[in-house]
């Protein structure tokens, strides 16, 4: 795992390092921490500020019909990679405690930004991030 500094972030390379702590070996791509005293070299559902889920293919997009007019239609088996959001999201509120949380979503060249509390999820339409300022805006804030 790499782990990079931004500003006050510290963005961790998560996918292979789950929580010992934790009941369930779930483990986002990469983990973000404000908290840049503590050594995190995994992921650490009690501190983590964000998680960011990353997917190789445009076929990933977790939300893929909220983009368009006919967004009534949904696979029959579902989308994996919506659950796999929420069980981050679900692990965030079981460990910490906050009435909403973030997550960004990045499949191929698009992204997602995501914002839960406890009613449900907004996700923003997707946008290409490396063409807009848009991920570099909602990290810096």
């Amino acid at each position: 795992h790499e782990a990079q500094l931004c500003s006050t972030l510290l963005f961790v390379g998560t996918s292979n390092e789950p929580d010992p702590t934790a009941h369930e070996m779930l483990k986002p791509d990469i983990s973000v921490y404000s908290n840049t005293t503590s050594d995190h070299d995994r992921t650490s559902w009690e501190h983590v500020d964000l998680c960011v889920g990353l997917k190789s293919s445009m076929e990933d997009d977790p939300f893929w019909a909220s983009d368009s007019l006919h967004s009534r239609v949904v696979h029959k088996q579902g989308n994996p990679n919506q659950g796999q959001l929420v069980d981050y999201a679900n692990f965030q509120w079981e460990y910490q405690h906050h009435a909403f949380l973030f997550q960004v979503s990045i499949f191929k060249d698009f992204a997602r930004l995501l914002r839960y509390d406890r009613s449900g999820v907004i996700v923003s339409t997707r946008f290409k991030y490396q063409e807009t300022p848009y991920l570099a805006q909602f990290l810096s804030r």
